[in-house]
């Protein structure tokens, strides 16, 4: 017996039989020692229908497991783990076992030539069936009730655990509910529930509940409109709200649900739409949790729309007041506000009212207004009214011109959009009042001038302002009057003197003689020159050397200057002699002429804008002088190059004088424009012969 070998070791020998001359050996022969029993067994874990068993690890090769059922001792023994199962940590775990039954364990251990041990200590194991029907009812905002099925008659009692394992409660045998309290409202949790015994644990499966969000609290209106109501209430963390209606006069009679899950309100207001006018309303809220479970409801509100006002406007009563007026049409109002566009309370009002008066505005201003018809519960508006006042009463009326037909009037700028303007007749006071600018006249600026009016007659005026709409102010500016002017008589027998003594002015006659007769009592207001065309060459002339005597002559002289000369286009010119009394009236001008201009005592000619461009609508004009009664002329255009005749101008007889209207356009006899080019002008007048060169450019 060989001794003090290590466990589940190979050893090798061979024996020698000796004696005095030698020895004999055998074959070798190996063998292992027996692997150590395995010690400590025992169960680490439970599970529905498994049990997982470890043991001290004591250097097997191999472990074999043995089980027997057996209430109160191991009756059947049978291998479930042997050497092919292959064993080689010491943990395992027996699986579909059956609930309520007893299970007894012991384990062997291999050496490596599959010898095995004595068992180790033998175990004991009682599956209990675990808990059925687990759930969770949200009992609160901060509770919930856990319930289950009791399904088995072993267990020592229950575990109720967290997701992670933590254990929330620990309750008595054929327990099946448990209250979990101080939770956070609208919050999922998530739980199982244990039966255990001295053996072990079985749990249910994992059920998840959320508690109960919180009643909604201080639900309130915050807005009331002709049909629609907002209510609002304190956020208190639902997932969803529910709002529930109802009607009744003193209490609500039949709720109904106008918001649910559906209706999808997640933020505490919520606007209820095609109310009723005069009808009380009840409301209330519920929350949902994240489950869809409604709560108890908030605290019961109760609405009466009002009917709104109606007919809402503005009359322009002054330039700084308005009178607004409305219909009432409501019987539960308990008053009225007057508003502007952007709120602000501009009048408290008692019920049944229909105007205010509105002062201390700015003139031809507009305003924009509404009206509220209100109660404890909130209020209702018209639509919105505009209204301009009426602008300001013109003042510091005056007369600044009268004269003979019209009468020019100014006033103060007063902001007016426009005026309007009222004339009377009358000696010593007006009689007749009529409008002579309204409206659409446009009178925008403070002056006026009244036409067509008689000589020497007495008007009255006075003037109104219209605002931006067209509404007049009645209260008128003061009045004035203004007489117009007499006519006076025009000059007349006025006739002229030269200092050539000739009928015609020469290039020597700088000044004029005037004779005539006017008005007596007038003085020469103004002398005016014209030409043949009626165009005004000499204005404001020096009139100091022309008087009108107390009989009413009119003599002297004007200066006129070189006319001839400043003036060469002109072949005869008219006076005109305009008179003015005392009290301002003027005459109409006393006319004189024409008085032609003398030509020169011998032929002469001069072309005006000898280069010109016929395209453009531009002419080479002639001036000629003819010193001599029936003398025969002839002008016309020739080539410069050619001499071939392009045109004839004129061809005949002319009488003493100068003429200034004959041009040439740059066309031939066919009505062409000629070439870009030199022409000549070709002049004849009687034996005086001239020409001179033009170009026409293109």
């Amino acid at each position: 017996l060989e001794e003090n070998l290590q466990p589940n070791t190979q050893y090798s020998r061979y024996v020698c039989a000796y004696n005095e001359y030698g020895e004999a050996s055998s074959e070798v022969s190996s063998c292992y020692t027996l692997a150590r029993v395995p010690t400590n067994l025992r169960v680490v874990e439970v599970y529905i229908s498994s049990v997982t068993l470890m043991w001290d690890e004591v250097g097997a090769t191999r472990y074999a497991v043995e089980r027997s059922t057996g209430i109160d001792a191991p009756v059947n023994w049978q291998y479930i783990v042997t050497w092919s199962s292959n064993v080689v940590n010491a943990v395992f775990t027996d699986i579909d076992l059956l609930n309520e039954v007893t299970y007894w364990y012991r384990v062997r251990s291999y050496n490596g030539e599959q010898v095995l041990t004595q068992p180790s200590n033998e175990i004991k194991v009682l599956i209990v069936k675990p808990p059925g029907m687990f759930y969770g009812v949200a009992v609160s905002s901060v509770s919930i009730l856990w319930l289950w099925n009791d399904n088995s008659n072993y267990e020592q009692g229950y575990y109720v655990k967290t997701v992670t394992g933590a254990i929330l409660a620990t309750l008595a045998a054929d327990t099946t509910y448990w209250l979990e309290e101080n939770l956070q409202p609208n919050t999922q949790y998530s739980r199982y529930v244990c039966a255990y015994n001295e053996y072990g644990e079985a749990s249910s499966e994992v059920s998840s509940c959320y508690t109960l969000a919180r009643v909604p609290t201080n639900l309130r209106v915050v807005g009331v409109y002709i049909s629609s109501v907002t209510l609002m209430w304190d956020e208190v963390g639902a997932t969803r709200y529910a709002v529930e209606r109802s009607t009744g006069v003193d209490a609500p009679a039949n709720w109904q649900y106008i918001a649910t899950w559906s209706s999808n309100v997640v933020n505490a207001v919520f606007t209820d739409i095609d109310l009723l006018n005069e009808v009380t309303y009840w409301y209330r809220v519920r929350s949902y949790n994240g489950e869809q479970v409604l709560t108890q409801p908030s605290n019961e509100i109760k609405v009466l729309i009002v009917k709104p006002p109606s007919m809402f406007y503005g009359v322009a009563v002054s330039s700084v007041s308005i009178l607004w007026l409305w219909d009432d049409n409501s019987n539960y109002e308990q008053g009225y506000y007057v508003k502007t566009v952007t709120g602000a309370i501009l009048a408290t009002l008692t019920a049944d009212t229909t105007y205010w008066l509105e002062e201390n505005l700015q003139p031809n201003t507009q305003y924009s207004r509404y009206v509220c018809a209100y109660n404890e519960y909130g209020e209702t508006s018209s639509e919105v009214s505009s209204c301009y006042t009426l602008a300001r009463v013109p003042t510091n009326l005056r007369v600044v011109g009268a004269y003979i037909s019209s009468v020019t009037l100014m006033w103060d700028e007063v902001g007016a959009t426009r005026y309007a303007v009222e004339r009377s007749t009358g000696v010593d006071a007006p009689v007749n009042w009529q409008y002579i600018a309204t409206w659409t006249n446009n009178v925008v600026n403070p002056v006026f001038t009244d036409t067509n009016l008689m000589p020497k007659n007495v008007y009255w005026y006075r003037i109104k302002s219209y605002n931006s709409v067209g509404i007049i102010n009645n209260v008128s500016s003061d009045i004035v009057f203004a007489v117009t002017k007499g006519i006076l008589e025009t000059p007349r027998e006025i006739s002229v003197s030269l200092p050539s003594g000739g009928s015609s002015i020469t290039s020597s006659d700088t000044y004029i003689g005037l004779s005539g007769k006017a008005e007596p009592g007038t003085s020469i207001y103004s002398i005016t020159i014209k030409d043949q065309n009626g165009n005004i060459l000499l204005k404001g002339i020096d009139t100091s050397n022309v008087v009108v005597d107390k009989d009413g002559n009119i003599q002297g002289y004007i200066q006129i200057g070189e006319i001839a000369k400043n003036y060469p286009l002109v072949s005869y010119i008219t006076i005109e002699i305009v008179v003015v009394d005392k009290g301002g009236n003027l005459s109409f001008p006393g006319i004189v002429g024409p008085i032609k201009i003398a030509p020169a005592e011998t032929p002469k000619i001069i072309i005006y804008n000898n280069l010109f461009n016929p395209l453009k609508g531009e002419k080479m004009y002639i001036r000629f002088e003819v010193p001599q009664d029936s003398t025969f002329i002839e002008i016309a255009i020739y080539d410069f190059y050619s001499g071939r005749k392009i045109r004839s101008l004129y061809k005949g007889r002319k009488s003493v004088g100068v003429y200034t209207d004959l041009y040439w356009d740059g066309k031939d006899d066919k009505g062409e424009i000629v070439p870009t080019g030199a022409y000549l002008v070709y002049t004849r007048i009687g034996s005086f012969k001239d020409k001179k060169k033009i170009l026409v450019i293109k």
